[in-house]
Order: C-alpha cells, then structure tokens, then sequence
C-alpha cells in the first residue's frame, strides 16, 4: 500500500514538472514569436509607409519643378513689377501672354491642376482655371488672399502646402501649392505665385496601401515649437 502511495506522489509530482516545463517553454516561445511577429510587421509598415512617402515627396515635386517653370518666365516676373496704376491694355496682353507660354502647357502636361494664379504687391492678380467655374475677385478679395498668403508662406521664397482653396464650393478638395517669387527688376519677394490640386488626386496614390484596420495616411503641416523665454 506505501508502494502504491509512493507511486502516485512520484506520478503527480512528475506530472507536475512536466506541466510546468512545458507552460515555461510554450509561454517562452510565443513571447518570443511575438516579439518576432510584432518586429517583422513593423519593418513591414515602416517599408509601406516609406514608399508612400517617396512616391508622394516625387509627385509634390513634380508640382513643384512646374511652379519653378512659370515663376523663371520673363512676363511672370515683369507683371510682377506692373504699377498699380498699370494700363489696362498692358494687364491684357501680360495675361495672355502669360496663359499662352505658361499656364497652357501646364494645364496639358498636368490635367489635375485646378487653378493657378499670381498675385502682386500692388493687387494686380491673374486667375486661371482647369475645369472648375471661374471665380472673380474684387481688391479687398484680393487683398484678403494676399494677406493670407503672406501668413503661410516663408520669406525665403520656399514652397508651402496649404489645405486651402479661393475656388467657391471646394474647400476640403484642394491643396494649394504657394510660394513667393520676385519680380523683373526688384530683389524683393514681392509676389505670390499658388497653384490649386485636387487632393482626391494625391490620396489616390495610396489607394493600394493596406495599414490595417486601424491604420490611414495623412500629412501634417511644420509643426513650429516657438522657444521659450527664460526669466532670472
């Protein structure tokens, strides 16, 4: 009878540690399998989400490389510099020339364009618009958007992307890509230079992208920490 008693402590005992070594080794394995799984998916996020960037940095570029090709033509600059007192016949035949040599191809090399428009020191503006209903504007319209602008921009002529629009009846759709630019004959950056895109056009890059659930894509503006002053 001790025999069998002795038996049966051996068997609960070893059954015992064996459980336990087993917990230790299952609990030990998937800590570690998740850990692994946690990492691979991750770097497979962080390889997602950096290839969206790129594509995305490459077509706000695009953009941009067409801003520099209208802001270096000559009649862009010169209407920069035109008087506010500028005769009307001179604003019409910087307009068309301007929409000729410039904003056209623009439009025909990128179709998704909504507006593009420059706006001067002096409140003399040009509008231009790719399938949307014209808008016009009065001075005090004019000297609002500059203001706003001039708000939202540097004042090293670098570009901004702003989630505004001046089209009636679109706003939340479009992103405006801004900048200040130079006249003819003056070194100040005294106008502005924006084109307007449809923002359903650059989300449409990261249709294919799958973050989960949970996950999306945005873009934020430059977050600006003003520095603290210290007091003795």
């Amino acid at each position: 009878m001790k025999i069998r008693g002795l038996t049966k402590k051996l068997f609960v005992y070893f059954l015992i540690v064996i459980i336990l070594s087993l917990s230790s080794v299952g609990i030990f394995s998937y800590m570690t399998s998740s850990d692994e799984l946690a990492e691979m998916v991750e770097n497979q996020m962080n390889q997602i989400v950096g290839n969206a960037v790129h594509h995305t940095d490459l077509y706000l570029k695009d953009y941009e490389r067409s801003i520099v090709s209208i802001l270096t033509n000559r009649q862009v600059m010169e209407f920069i510099d035109l008087k506010a007192n500028r005769e009307e016949y001179d604003f019409y035949t910087y307009r068309k020339m301007i929409l000729e040599t410039s904003v056209d191809p623009l439009f025909i090399r990128n179709p998704k364009l909504a507006s593009v428009y420059l706006l001067s020191d002096k409140l003399n503006a040009v509008y231009y618009y790719n399938g949307v209903n014209e808008q016009s504007f009065n001075a005090d319209d004019k000297r609002k958007q500059r203001e706003y602008f001039l708000a939202n921009t540097t004042a090293d002529g670098k570009l901004s992307i702003l989630n505004h629009t001046i089209i009636e009846g679109q706003e939340n759709q479009m992103l405006t890509l801004v900048r200040r630019i130079r006249g003819f004959t003056s070194p100040e950056l005294n106008g502005l230079l924006a084109i307007e895109m449809r923002s359903a056009d650059l989300s449409a890059l990261w249709k294919g992208i799958d973050l989960g659930k949970y996950g999306y894509l945005f873009i934020i503006d430059e977050i600006i920490i003003p520095s603290e002053s210290t007091e003795e």
